[in-house]
């Protein structure tokens, strides 16, 4: 049995997209190529550009085209032309002209404009990036981000790692992050986004951010996280964690508010990257208030062993609490 090839759509197909001269089927087929992978959607952004800047080429754009058979209509208009030197061959040498043109031009628009800088950041460095549209980008620790030189165009971007991007709004070029498989799309908001190996985590601080999956997407609002499950291909979304555990990193403030013990110790462990450990069960009783910003564990611990009355032992792996509980 012969293999299937993977779909990808040629010049023809997708000049019939862009010229609206396509069907429901073929147009919704073209639209899961795009959605599939990060590559096909920079390709056809790429295109999607070409083929607007067609427009001001010889009237390009004002034909009335029917490309689903151009080039074996050209080549039998070749024909005819050596016999009977018709006319309206050059029509059709227009129509060729065309396709070829957003072929010659794809390549050059990848060789000239499409070149990406690649910033890498070290572990235990946060950096703060201005992008040439403007946007600024918080880098965390070891997170690598690479970004089209000129963003006139197009601002299809790929992170690995973790960041935070304010968006600078421009409804006619989206902001495009790929990561882990995900797809999110803004158009001038402020947002964090973690991509780990089994998952990419969103969370919306301002505006309104679309993650987006083959098959799938989620419409997120401020105060809210949205997760993409790498391995399921799935999306869920909630409200975001009120600790602001998930931007920690950046802004270095934890609010508790009546917080259950196992869970302050929960999101410190996660916070500062130490083992904390509980002695026993009955500590889960205890409930926490209190705000820390720009402060280490240690004197965190501190407030917290004073706040409920508990003992803290620094062990050899992190941290031990120590107490009899606190009252319901």
């Amino acid at each position: 049995m012969e293999k299937k090839q993977p779909y990808h759509p040629d010049h023809e197909a997708l000049a019939r997209y862009f010229s609206e001269e396509i069907s429901a089927e073929e147009r919704r087929t073209i639209e899961e190529w795009r959605d599939s992978s990060p590559e096909h959607l920079d390709s056809f952004v790429t295109y999607q550009t070409i083929w607007a800047d067609l427009g001001t080429l010889s009237g390009a754009r004002d034909l009335t085209i029917d490309t689903s058979m151009a080039w074996q209509k050209v080549k039998a208009k070749k024909v005819e032309h050596d016999n009977h030197n018709n006319v309206t061959i050059q029509w059709w040498w227009k129509v060729a002209a065309a396709l070829v043109l957003i072929s010659s031009m794809a390549f050059l628009y990848q060789s000239l404009f499409s070149q990406t800088e690649e910033i890498t950041y070290s572990a235990k460095q946060i950096e703060t990036l201005r992008l040439p549209d403007g946007s600024d980008i918080t880098l965390n620790a070891n997170a690598t981000l690479t970004y089209p030189e000129h963003m006139d165009k197009s601002r299809v971007l790929t992170l690995e790692g973790e960041a935070f991007f304010e968006v600078t709004h421009n409804p006619k070029n989206p902001f495009v992050i790929t990561t882990g498989g995900a797809t999110i799309t803004v158009l001038g908001t402020s947002f964090n986004v973690k991509s780990m190996s089994d998952r990419v985590e969103v969370q919306v601080e301002t505006g309104r951010v679309s993650l987006a999956s083959p098959g799938q997407e989620a419409l997120l609002i401020a105060g809210m996280k949205g997760v993409y499950l790498t391995k399921d291909q799935q999306i869920s979304s909630d409200t975001s964690d009120p600790t602001g555990q998930g931007l920690f990193w950046k802004t270095r403030k934890l609010t508790f508010e009546g917080e259950a013990l196992e869970s302050v110790i929960q999101t410190l462990k996660t916070a500062y990257g130490i083992t904390i450990t509980l002695e026993n069960d009955y500590l889960n009783t205890c409930r926490l208030n209190a705000v820390f910003e720009e402060e280490d564990l240690h004197t965190v611990l501190q407030v917290i062993s004073l706040s409920l009355n508990l003992e803290v032992i620094e062990t050899e792996d992190g941290y031990l609490i120590k107490g009899a509980g606190c009252d319901m």
